[in-house]
This record gives structure tokens, sequence and C-alpha cells, in this order.
């Protein structure tokens, strides 16, 4: 699947669940930010591939 954005550009979407190990720059799971006292993100779970950072 592809989605076009006018002012970034051409993006794929990949499905990055299952990306092996070896080629992750970045994994997060769980994780809970905020900003003061208010909550900014709750229980995040992402990976990043190399080269993508």
């Amino acid at each position: 699947m592809f989605s076009i954005n006018s002012t970034i550009g051409l993006f794929a979407h990949v499905d990055l669940s299952a990306l092996p190990e070896e080629k992750t720059a970045l994994f997060i799971e769980g994780l809970v930010l905020h900003y003061g006292n208010h909550q900014a993100l709750l229980d995040i779970h992402m990976r990043i591939a190399n080269g993508q950072v």
C-alpha cells in the first residue's frame, strides 16, 4: 500500500513487526510520556529499521 503526501513525497507502508532483530535500529515497547502534568503518550510500541532514523 502506498500513500502520497504532497509536501513530503511517496511512502510505502511496511509491517515492521516482523523485522529481524539485527535490522532494528530502535525498539520501543510500552512508552508512556508526560509533558508537565499532561500525559502526551500512553503505551506506545514502535520498531524502526536501520537506515530509517
